[in-house]
């Protein structure tokens, strides 16, 4: 129950539910945090000092956790400006402006281009980080609201993770019911690409 504590908190007090209580994910997890150490101090009263200790493993996963998602945003900024400045996004635009590509074609070959690559790095944080720089100078190009593209990128780059078999998501899985990791990929392939095909249609039935 207390794992999922602060996701309670969120769902209870918003706009939707209780629109006179604002609480904010960090207040979640810290009121979850207090929450777990008052109930283990009352389990453990004997060892009250280590449960204090235990404290920081928290505090040194927000840490790793916030250089990590900080390391992968500059990066990305830094990837995507060094297209920029190289002429590789305009050379783009307007190869598929030339083509004759509108705004649906090119929403579809942003999502074909992030879901490959997050098939190929096995993770959707990186690959999002790295093309969410551009997504905007795009989607301007072709009269899109840049939210919808990377909306629609963020959304496929959790799809493509699925049907990597290097994710950790499917890694961990496997290696807790013992199957190949390869195996389990080629399963959620034909799952992953229709719900991408679905992306793709509500994307452009309500927002293109």
């Amino acid at each position: 129950m207390l794992p999922i504590f602060p996701l309670i908190l969120l769902l209870l007090f918003n706009d939707l539910v209780i629109s006179s209580i604002k609480v904010n994910v960090v207040s979640a997890m810290i009121m979850g945090l207090f929450l777990t150490m008052i109930f283990e101090c009352i389990r453990n009263r004997k060892n009250i000092s280590n449960i204090f200790k235990s404290m920081q493993v928290f505090f040194d996963g927000m840490g790793k956790q916030f250089a990590t998602i900080v390391t992968l945003i500059m990066a990305g900024e830094i990837f995507a400006e060094g297209l920029k400045h190289m002429g590789v996004i305009d050379m783009i635009i307007e190869g598929c402006k030339s083509i004759g590509f509108g705004a649906i074609p090119m929403t579809i070959i942003m999502v074909a281009i992030i879901i490959i690559s997050s098939i190929v790095m096995g993770s959707g944080a990186a690959p999002f980080y790295a093309f969410i720089a551009l997504a905007p100078s795009v989607a301007e190009a072709f009269g899109i609201q840049p939210v919808v593209m990377i909306m629609a990128m963020q959304l496929a780059t959790g799809l493509g993770r699925n049907m990597s078999p290097i994710a950790s998501c499917v890694v961990a899985a496997c290696g807790g019911s013992g199957v190949s990791p390869v195996d389990v990929a080629k399963r959620t392939i034909i799952p992953m690409l229709l719900g991408t095909a679905a992306l793709i249609l509500a994307d452009v039935i309500f927002f293109i």
